[in-house]
């Protein structure tokens, strides 16, 4: 009974730091504004957009602040005069975004304020499960194998959603992205029209895949290299010790 408390509480100890490290993965590269004007030019931007390349960094700016949790972040910071956030479009001066632009990245705010909560709780959710699982080992024999079961089950349970809305994706990215849409948030600000929203001009599908990509990546690396990494030392570990007994 004890050892199926113990792999309970590692499966969920693994949960948690995994889920932890991709939540810090998506605050990481979502709110990079470096990795948005990098992904915006190889989408041919900020031509397309009809504005500057100065313009365009200076709205990268100012959408991440606002990702990480800044309230002013559609106020001229720069400007004495303050106001709303302006940008020349085409040649003509106007305001960066409309109303409906500026609700739909308040929403995003929000989601994002809830993943660094959520990233939290999953941080202290995996200290008091080290904790436990410490308290369950308690008089162990130090040689008692340690077994990587626990996060391979944790690791599956993981992989096989975010493969399957992958491989969605990368057949059809369109749809995937509307049912992920439409998921988080409750409203259809997010539908934004390229003729009259700046907006969804700078913010290119190809940005988003590039950004899904790596957080695929990271989370590729955590959910299968770390527990490649400890079984495959415990294999080396247990040839040594076969060895040492001949």
């Amino acid at each position: 009974m004890k050892k199926r408390i113990l792999c309970i509480v590692n499966l969920l100890l693994w949960l948690c730091f995994a889920l932890c490290f991709i939540s810090d993965a998506v605050l990481e590269i979502g709110t990079n504004e470096t990795l948005y004007f990098e992904l915006q030019t190889r989408a041919g931007l900020p031509e397309s957009a009809g504005i500057s390349a100065e313009a365009l960094e200076k709205l990268d700016v100012h959408l991440a602040s606002c990702l990480r949790g800044r309230e002013d972040w559609n106020v001229e910071w720069l400007n004495p005069e303050g106001g709303s956030l302006r940008v020349v479009v085409d040649g003509v001066e106007q305001d960066a975004f409309n109303a409906r632009e500026i609700q739909h990245m308040e929403d995003c705010q929000q989601l994002f304020k809830l993943l660094r909560t959520l990233r939290l709780s999953l941080a202290i959710a995996a200290a008091l499960m080290v904790l436990l699982s410490l308290i369950l080992e308690w008089k162990e024999k130090p040689a008692r194998a340690v077994s990587v079961a626990p996060m391979w089950i944790g690791s599956l349970i993981l992989i096989v959603p975010l493969a399957i809305f992958g491989v969605w994706a990368a057949i059809d990215f369109g749809s995937a992205f509307n049912f992920f849409h439409r998921i988080l948030f409750a409203n259809d600000l997010w539908l934004l029209n390229p003729e009259t929203d700046l907006l969804i001009r700078i913010c290119p599908a190809s940005m988003f895949e590039s950004m899904g990509l790596r957080i695929a990546l990271r989370a590729a690396v955590i959910l299968l290299g770390v527990p490649l990494l400890l079984t495959g030392l415990k294999w080396i570990s247990n040839r040594v010790r076969k060895r040492k007994q001949v």
